[in-house]
């Protein structure tokens, strides 16, 4: 007599799925695993420690004075004349501290122990946009350096001048998308050139040393200054850098920084805008067209820091959590506002 054997098919019914829960096994129960790898915010250094003059008053004072004096004129006297004193003017401006800057976390005891150890990138990025914010602090004064009207008795024999701006028309796409010609393009670089020569031929018949002189741009002026026909020709820029490297060296024989920490829209109660800044640090829609700005990295701006940048993970045993403190507490003001130019660009779609 002969068997045969039946082979039931396997199903999804019939099939044992370990790690796959429920009554139709059908919920993942998988174990996941975390290898250490977090993903999270771009990292930012920022430029100012280097483009700015700096002063502590820490566990000392918020506020630093700053004196400015007016300029004598050389006179000439012959034999038998009377001798004509000339009074020197004097001023002084006050930077002070007066707003905090800080970011605090905190993790509950019950939720530290049993999720991976974020502290170190957490520190990371507040450092990242606190680097932001301090660099924007600092571009936000340049561009407002243009306003500022000179005391007329500081003026008198050039001691100081008015603040500096120019205005620029360039070409942007179509709001339908249509991109520039290369003729536009071209058109467009050769006006931030021409501006920027505007800027530094003031610069120099103010007598602001060169060498001590920046000009900093936002990505899309940097861009933009890439189709200029001379500046990037070995014919007349040897070593100024290359179209496909898309760098830049110098301009008009400034050298060229890039930030991305120029602010994109206006801004109403700023931070670190105080009364007694005058809300120094609120922009409008003009000002944030400042993306081209020669200025002086000794003269123009000064930097007073009441506190640095500290950071501090403590156990907070009254709340059952963990906290990770930041703070700082600076400000930066233009003492010398007349060693700054700005070039106002607007940009407009092609019709």
């Amino acid at each position: 007599m002969a068997f045969t054997s039946v082979i039931t098919p396997h199903t999804a019914a019939t099939m044992t799925r370990p790690e796959w829960g429920g009554a139709a096994s059908t919920v993942d129960q998988h174990l996941e695993l975390y290898t250490g790898i977090v993903d999270t915010k771009f990292q930012y250094e920022n430029i100012f420690k280097s483009l700015s003059t700096h002063k502590s008053t820490a566990e000392r004072s918020n506020q630093v004075s700053v004196r400015r004096l007016s300029n004598s004129q050389i006179l000439g006297r012959k034999a038998g004349e009377d001798v004509v004193a000339q009074r020197v003017l004097s001023d002084k401006m006050n930077i002070t501290v007066e707003a905090m800057l800080y970011v605090r976390n905190h993790i509950d005891y019950m939720d530290d122990w049993t999720s991976p150890d974020y502290w170190t990138e957490m520190a990371t990025n507040n450092a990242t946009d606190f680097a932001l914010e301090y660099d924007q602090a600092h571009i936000i004064r340049l561009q407002k350096a243009r306003s500022w009207t000179a005391p007329a008795h500081l003026k008198a024999n050039g001691a100081f001048y008015d603040g500096l701006s120019v205005n620029v028309g360039l070409a942007a796409p179509s709001a339908a998308g249509v991109a520039l010609t290369e003729a536009e393009l071209t058109q467009n670089a050769n006006a931030l050139v021409n501006a920027h020569l505007a800027l530094v031929n003031e610069m120099i018949r103010r007598r602001v040393p060169l060498g001590d002189v920046v000009t900093l741009v936002d990505p899309q002026t940097y861009s933009d200054l890439l189709f200029h026909p001379k500046l990037l020709n070995q014919d007349f820029s040897t070593g100024n850098g290359d179209f496909a490297g898309r760098r830049v060296v110098k301009l008009n024989g400034v050298n060229i920084v890039e930030s991305t920490a120029f602010p994109t829209a206006a801004i109403t109660g700023h931070k670190l805008s105080t009364t007694g800044n005058s809300s120094g640090f609120d922009v409008d829609a003009t000002d944030i067209k400042g993306t081209m700005i020669v200025f002086s990295k000794s003269k123009t701006l000064l930097t007073v820091t009441a506190r640095e940048w500290e950071q501090d993970l403590w156990d907070d045993k009254e709340h059952k959590s963990y906290v990770l403190d930041n703070q700082t507490m600076f400000t930066v003001d233009t003492r010398r506002p007349d060693t700054a130019g700005v070039a106002i660009i607007t940009r407009t779609p092609k019709t």
